[in-house]
């Protein structure tokens, strides 16, 4: 929504971070990642130190450029109802 309003006022769109949840939807994913759009794959920052570090310095770049970032931490929901932990890898 914020992007839509940002793309309707004539205002530059924020890259968007999310995680395999929100990419998973296939009109949205490819909109997303046509305006820079990136997901967190947990399970590669959490094994893989060099995408930890690239990933690290691609979030430090877009905020040194003064470049907006839309982060959605949530998760889907379980079959249960009940939200997942949201995603703290970003910040760790």
């Amino acid at each position: 929504m914020l992007a839509f309003i940002h793309y309707q006022y004539d205002m530059q769109i924020p890259f968007v971070c999310g995680d395999q949840a929100l990419f998973g939807i296939v009109m949205f994913s490819s909109l997303l990642k046509s305006a820079g759009g990136f997901k967190l794959n947990q399970a590669q920052i959490q094994g893989n130190k060099l995408f930890k570090l690239v990933f690290d310095l691609y979030i430090q770049s877009l905020l040194n450029k003064n470049q907006l970032l839309e982060i959605f931490l949530e998760k889907k929901r379980s079959r249960s109802g009940k939200i997942s932990k949201p995603t703290e890898e970003l910040f760790g």
